[in-house]
């Protein structure tokens, strides 16, 4: 597998460190914008962690590309998220099909704040790429709502224990055809108090992944 380190222009015009994994030949890339990494915030929500790390070799199996953002959130300016994230994810989209077609969204935590951002233009309304929503960040209302009215294929995971896993929204979501799983006492971090649990939620989420991109993402689309 070729990965490839980029920085590309991102916010004000600052570096945006990204990371590209392919095989060569895929048609079809997916994006990923993880969570908040970075002195001051919760570490964990880089593309390393164990959750994003097997989503890239699920998507990878199935012959998709992933674009990698590696973004810190401490480079974020006071009252700026949403320039700052908008600004980083437009940079990264335009990077990442320069030579692939877009396959596929995937956020984590702050990066569900990307995906609600992207899926809210009014552009978005006639295409079917499909989403997936890891530990999003539900207590927004903007993020709620992108989720809520999306019409593209979706796959939501969060946790029972985690404060910003909304069970309404998610059933509202389930309802109008999104696939949502839901890992029980599980926390923001998609873990529970013991690690071979926490092993177990995790393949039981990315047999599902699975079968989520083979149905949506066929042959990397």
């Amino acid at each position: 597998m070729e990965r490839t380190t980029l920085e590309i222009p991102g916010f004000n015009g600052e570096p945006l460190p990204c990371v590209l994994h392919a095989e060569g030949g895929e048609e079809g890339v997916a994006v990923v914008f993880p969570g908040a990494a970075g002195q001051g915030y919760r570490l964990g929500g880089i593309p390393a962690r164990p959750d994003l790390h097997y989503t890239r070799a699920v998507l990878l199996a199935e012959g998709v590309a992933v674009f990698e953002v590696w973004w810190d959130a401490d480079t974020v300016p006071e009252g700026g998220y949403d320039a700052w994230i908008a600004a980083n994810a437009d940079a990264a989209l335009a990077a990442a099909t320069e030579s692939h077609r877009l396959a596929a969204l995937v956020g984590r935590s702050l990066g569900t704040i990307a995906l609600a951002q992207i899926v809210s233009r009014g552009d978005w309304e006639s295409r079917s790429v499909p989403t997936i929503w890891i530990a999003p960040l539900l207590h927004l209302p903007n993020v709620a709502e992108a989720l809520a009215t999306l019409a593209s294929p979706a796959f939501v995971v969060g946790g029972t224990d985690d404060r910003a896993f909304d069970p309404a929204v998610v059933e509202r979501a389930r309802a109008d055809g999104a696939e949502v799983v839901t890992l029980e006492g599980a926390h923001h971090g998609l873990e529970v108090a013991d690690p071979a649990a926490s092993a177990r939620l995790l393949a039981d989420l990315l047999d599902r992944m699975r079968e989520f991109v083979r149905t949506t993402m066929p042959a990397g689309r």
